[in-house]
């Protein structure tokens, strides 16, 4: 049988002004969040908007995810990009 998670959103509009701080905050607040549910039953989502802004940003704020690619097993990454190429499930 097919179930559908209940999920939390949190949107992190990115710029070319964006920070690490900033997205780090953000994926912070869902981690502290979901540590609260029941996983079977629940997930927590990072939405990174208009991300390729924050691509462009001196700060270099992206660089944040890989810490948390990298040093947790229970958040998972999705591209979700409008070239078909760079599009990943």
């Amino acid at each position: 049988m097919l179930s559908i998670l209940q999920t939390h959103m949190v949107s992190f509009q990115c710029s070319k002004h964006a920070t690490a701080d900033g997205i780090m905050g953000v994926f912070k607040d869902c981690a502290t969040f979901q540590e609260k549910q029941d996983k079977t039953k629940f997930v927590s989502v990072v939405v990174l908007d208009e991300v390729g802004l924050a691509e462009d940003s001196e700060n270099m704020p992206l660089k944040v995810k890989y810490m948390y690619m990298h040093c947790s097993s229970n958040i998972q990454f999705h591209h979700l990009g409008t070239d078909h190429e760079d599009t990943k499930f």
